[in-house]
């Protein structure tokens, strides 16, 4: 029986092999976590079920970012999960993504950064305003990539560089609406963008963050909500952690006008980290804001 069952192993992988195997022949760009998993299931074995029995129950839904705020409120990135970060235009959205970056540099993991709208120079330059004392050691862990456009570009460059890298801490996209350029946004198209980075995150087993933006805030509207995110529906669904920057002393806006209805009170040289969705409970109880300081100098 077990010498059946390797056999059927065989089959079945060579199966889903034997068309990717024709593209890579062709010259042709192929998934390269299908054929890290399909190598994966020649070494366990194949089955579409597994009994209970046989899974190994895991604490660790989330995994430390090395940042401090989002440590200590929540738990750090959600595992194998996608964390959407939104937020106004100049609000801080690619700072806080090289923060993390910088905060995992610091702590000796890797993470890798896909800049669909700044150059590579450009994100770096931004590095070097927000760390200036980050070593060259520390800066190599901090992978680069800007030759990248589609979502299905994005979607085979990361699972290359988590086969190539194992252990990635993270992969950063700045930002989704680059991804459809050459298309005309609509929820259909934005939901397969955010649908595909999730796919991403669950079958890598690696925490993708993805920079979005907001639609233009209400009359009158002092604070963003997960609504407000574009095409707000399938990232609600889809994503395991939504957190949305409020950075009244960037943008000027209604959020800067003192009129009493703003439930976040505004802060000089501080901003505000609000946790929009959790799917897993974190370290916080509830949903809310984490006020976190804010140099207008570096950026971060």
């Amino acid at each position: 029986v077990e010498l059946l069952q390797k056999s059927s192993v065989r089959a079945q992988v060579g199966a889903r092999l034997a068309p990717l195997v024709k593209k890579l022949e062709r010259g042709e760009d192929v998934d390269v976590a299908d054929l890290v998993s399909l190598s994966a299931k020649l070494d366990a074995g194949y089955a579409e079920f597994t009994p209970a029995t046989d899974v190994h129950p895991s604490a660790g839904i989330y995994i430390p970012s090395f940042y401090k705020p989002l440590d200590e409120n929540v738990g750090g990135f959600p595992d194998a999960g996608l964390t959407l970060v939104s937020g106004i235009t100049g609000t801080g959205k690619t700072s806080f993504l090289i923060e993390l970056a910088k905060c995992a540099a610091r702590n000796k993991k890797r993470c890798a950064i896909l800049t669909l709208e700044m150059t590579m120079n450009q994100l770096v330059h931004r590095l070097v305003q927000i760390a200036p004392d980050l070593t060259e050691k520390q800066k190599a862990n901090i992978l680069l990539a800007e030759d990248v456009y589609t979502v299905d570009e994005v979607y085979a460059a990361a699972s290359r560089a988590v086969a190539k890298y194992p252990g990635l801490h993270f992969v950063g996209i700045d930002y989704a609406d680059m991804m459809v350029a050459d298309k005309e946004q609509s929820e259909s198209v934005m939901g397969r963008v955010y649908t595909t980075m999730a796919l991403l995150a669950k079958k890598t087993k690696t925490p993708v963050i993805l920079i979005t933006q907001y639609r233009r805030l209400q009359e009158g509207q002092q604070v963003p909500t997960i609504e407000d995110i574009r095409y707000s529906g399938r990232a609600e669904q889809v994503a395991s952690m939504i957190l949305l920057l409020h950075n009244p002393e960037q943008v000027w806006s209604r959020t800067r006008m003192e009129n009493g209805h703003n439930p976040l009170p505004r802060i000089e040289g501080m901003a505000d980290i609000i946790v929009g969705k959790l799917r897993y409970r974190g370290k916080q109880k509830g949903m809310g804001a984490i006020t976190v300081p804010w140099d207008s100098g570096r950026g971060a």
